[in-house]
């Protein structure tokens, strides 16, 4: 939950559906913007550029990290262990890349280490795309069975859940009252970051374990701040 006042946001992971649970069509999103923001930097200078490779090495090394944690140790049945040390190498270069950007970000060795690179980021992505990601989709119910942990290694990452997320149909938006609602059926995670005092929250996050409305929650309590 995100809001204030009476209407609350939610984001529930729907773990009821089949078809819908494709982890890949996120990933393919975190690519895109990846795509972009070499873009934006190859266009960019000065203190802008240094912002930009920033949100680069963020946005990369949790995407890195989410197919690592989740999707590797998951696939290996389906592709075998050679595919999984395959992108962990991959990734290994393009960490090594990005702390290059970030040491030359002012000098002029910045652009041959953009280069070098983004040229490696596009090459794991058109494997990824073109080959790893059909494979898994063809995989029975791997993909379904991922989204679950996948989906909560994002939210821990603090990996984007924006309307293209919604598009995965990992994600099913609810606008309700959040100290009313509750879901038809026991969920894996809830999420809440209500705009409320401390006891409240506490207290409502405690009736839905006592209810077995969800199985793990990840809640703020907010502290009022020193005047």
């Amino acid at each position: 939950w995100v809001g204030r006042g009476v209407t609350r946001s939610h984001d529930r992971l729907a773990a009821d559906r089949s078809d819908d649970m494709d982890p890949t069509r996120l990933l393919e999103t975190d690519h895109r913007q990846v795509e972009d923001l070499f873009d934006r930097i190859e266009a960019a200078e000065g203190t802008e550029r240094h912002a930009l490779v920033d949100e680069l090495a963020t946005a990369l090394n949790g995407h890195m990290e989410l197919e690592e944690s989740v999707m590797y140790p998951a696939m290996v049945s389906v592709t075998g262990p050679e595919e999984v040390e395959e992108g962990e190498n991959e990734h290994l270069v393009a960490r090594e890349g990005l702390a290059a950007m970030i040491e030359l970000v002012d000098e002029p060795g910045c652009g041959a280490a953009l280069e070098s690179t983004k040229a490696g980021i596009a090459h794991h992505v058109e494997e990824e795309e073109d080959d790893l990601f059909p494979q898994l989709r063809k995989a029975g119910n791997l993909l379904e069975e991922m989204a679950t942990p996948f989906m909560a290694k994002r939210l821990e990452l603090g990996l984007p859940m924006d309307a293209d997320a919604l598009a995965t149909g990992l994600i099913e938006h609810i606008r309700a009252d959040g100290f009313h609602w509750q879901p038809p059926k026991p969920i894996d995670w809830m999420v809440c970051d209500m705009v409320e005092t401390p006891s409240k929250v506490a207290r409502r996050m405690a009736q839905w374990f006592a209810n077995g409305w969800c199985r793990n929650a990840i809640f703020n309590l907010k502290l009022p701040m020193k005047k």
